[in-house]
């Protein structure tokens, strides 16, 4: 999804920039907000119910894999704040810098699971995803403030990323009592991870994230 949106978010961004540099920065932020709260909270959805979601839609075999799934999409939030973090570059044509980006961030990726994986095993490679992502955008971050520096609401960002992973962490406690043997959890449980996704709602509102106007118009071209 957040490869999409930002095929149709870049030639707008441009287009926009080059009239007008700071309405690019101040859209940019709006749809960055938005992006990474749809993006958490849906994680935050998979995450809640991912034992069940693997549990009806996989074999048993697969079974455990619901406990990788959420940190793995984690992932997405920090590809989608490198996609607009380096806006900026793609804009001035910093190509080159573009392109040391995704090679060190490649590297990182491949050290972290030859050092790793073959101690700890698969769940390495989730997190030298989530780690790889992570130094893409900050070093996009880096290159651009000297160029053309599109500033995020970082606050609301760190916020829903927050969120994120308090729910995926807490759902993959309150998921360990769903096993193959007792393919079911309690009725309080189920209305918890209600309310725990409707908090999610509310801190969108609350945070101003909720703004979707020109983000449905992005995703209509997609």
């Amino acid at each position: 999804m957040i490869n999409q949106l930002n095929m149709a978010f870049q030639p707008y961004f441009i287009k926009t920039a080059t009239d007008d540099k700071s309405e690019a920065v101040k859209n940019a932020k709006d749809v960055a907000r938005t992006t990474i709260f749809v993006i958490s909270f849906l994680i935050a959805v998979i995450a809640t119910f991912s034992v069940e979601i693997v549990y009806y839609a996989l074999d048993d075999r697969y079974f455990n894999s619901w406990m990788m799934i959420p940190f793995l999409a984690s992932a997405y939030v920090f590809r989608g704040l490198y996609c607009f973090g380096s806006s900026g570059l793609f804009f001035e044509k910093k190509t080159g810098k573009v392109a040391i980006i995704t090679i060190v961030a490649a590297i990182v990726n491949i050290l972290i699971n030859l050092a790793f994986i073959p101690k700890y095993g698969v769940i390495v490679a989730v997190f030298s995803t989530i780690i790889s992502f992570m130094v893409a955008y900050f070093m996009a971050i880096a290159m651009s403030i000297n160029s053309f520096y599109i500033i995020l609401d970082n606050k609301s960002n760190l916020f829903f990323i927050g969120y994120m992973y308090c729910v995926i962490i807490l759902a993959f406690f309150i998921n360990s009592g769903f096993t193959l043997g007792k393919p079911s959890l309690p009725l309080s449980v189920y209305v918890f991870k209600v309310i725990v996704l409707v908090f999610g709602l509310y801190l969108g509102l609350k945070m101003k994230a909720l703004k979707f106007r020109l983000f449905s118009s992005l995703w209509k071209t997609i």
